[in-house]
């Protein structure tokens, strides 16, 4: 048990290093070509695995309808969650954005999870699902001041209100698309698909997509004009979210759903941290109380018949955890 929740405990801080890179590139880079580059440590890794397994005679209970509906959540996860959530940090920050996300993350888990898996909510977990509402409400209002730091007072008058509340919305989309993709893989996993199956089409999905999606838009000269600094930013990025997974893996069999929800809220904590202490985004009453209100819920939060599992291990794949896979 000490052991899993040292790996636990190492995976909430590796994802926080992931934001944190993440966000150094927010502004300067486009979001779909890092979310792009992220993805592909993932995808080399579970492609591997796959090879393993084959090469071992081990099964990979991939049928035809099972592969389409993953790629299907896939496309979910990398346009509807990993995109909007990257950008999103170049308006918001960290410190706004990560404990919005997590919040609906949460949230909107217990609902699938009720929905999808059969999973009962208790009287603690609907409290709880009230607490997120109220905190995301609460984080909503800090949203404006954010999004003015973030780019500066010369967006003050004329869009950073509606930036704000885009970032918002593109914050509360990725813990939806999280979410969704959480409950579909663990749906996937009890049919006997093989985890690395699942990781190589929801990673892969994002190498080829949102890459492709970024040449066309922006053009391949988008490619020659990021620099060297920003490529290890992007590599950093994908190397912490491949190993903040690992970690998280380890320890998943072996620790409570309570336990992981209280590691899941430093992590909360934690990226708010880092957005106010490295990137000088403000910090206000309100900020506070949002995230304190995030890390509570998350703590009390209780789904009865739910697995161990992380509640906010977007699968990131976990792909769920905000800036995960």
């Amino acid at each position: 048990m000490v052991v899993a929740t040292m790996y636990a405990v190492a995976s909430a801080i590796l994802y926080t290093l992931t934001n944190i890179f993440l966000r150094r590139v927010a502004e300067s880079c486009d979001p779909a070509w890092v979310s792009a580059v992220k993805a592909l440590p993932i995808s080399l890794g579970s492609m591997v695995a796959i090879g393993l397994r084959v090469r071992r005679g081990v099964p990979l209970g991939l049928r035809r309808s099972s592969f389409v509906k993953l790629l299907i959540i896939s496309v979910l996860v990398q346009f509807g969650g990993n995109l909007p959530f990257q950008w999103a940090l170049g308006q918001l920050g960290l410190a706004v954005v990560v404990p919005v996300t997590t919040a609906v993350i949460v949230a909107s888990g217990a609902l699938f999870g009720l929905w999808w898996l059969g999973e009962r909510v208790t009287l603690r977990g609907i409290a709880a699902m009230v607490l997120l509402v109220v905190a995301v409400t609460i984080l909503s209002s800090t949203a404006r001041r954010a999004n003015v730091a973030v780019h500066g007072s010369g967006d003050a008058e004329s869009s950073a209100w509606m930036l704000a509340m885009l970032g918002v919305v593109a914050a509360c989309t990725a813990g939806v698309a999280y979410s969704a993709t959480t409950a579909t893989l663990r749906r996937a996993l009890v049919r006997g698909i093989a985890l690395p199956v699942g990781l190589a089409v929801i990673s892969t999905t994002g190498v080829v997509g949102l890459s492709a999606f970024a040449l066309l838009t922006d053009g391949p000269g988008m490619v020659a004009d990021i620099t060297l600094g920003q490529w290890r930013d992007m590599a950093a990025a994908g190397v912490f979210n491949a190993l903040a997974f690992a970690s998280l893996g380890v320890s998943l069999h072996r620790i409570t759903v309570t336990q992981s929800n209280v590691l899941g809220a430093s992590q909360t904590a934690m990226a708010a941290i880092a957005g106010v202490a490295f990137f000088g985004e403000p910090v206000s009453a309100a900020l506070v109380a949002g995230v304190a209100l995030t890390a509570v819920s998350m703590v009390i939060i209780e789904r009865r018949g739910a697995a161990p599992a992380s509640a906010s291990a977007p699968v990131s794949a976990s792909a769920s955890e905000p800036g995960g896979e």
